[in-house]
């Protein structure tokens, strides 16, 4: 019984982590084609990857 539960636990942390891996390599990505579709300078492009870079530090440290 016990085991059924750390083996769920493992599963849901690591499947977290690879969701929230998969889109900050979608970043590099999409930044440039969102940066012409809304009219973005090179600062506000910046501050997109930016930010998403800190939320996932912000994550780790709570």
């Amino acid at each position: 019984m016990k085991t059924a539960k750390t083996s769920f636990a493992i599963i849901l942390i690591t499947s977290l982590f690879f969701l929230w891996g998969f889109a900050l390599n979608l970043n590099p990505i999409l930044i440039p084609h969102l940066k012409k579709a809304c009219q973005l300078s090179d600062a506000q492009s910046a501050f997109i990857d930016s930010a998403s870079y800190i939320a996932y530090f912000l994550l780790a440290i709570s």
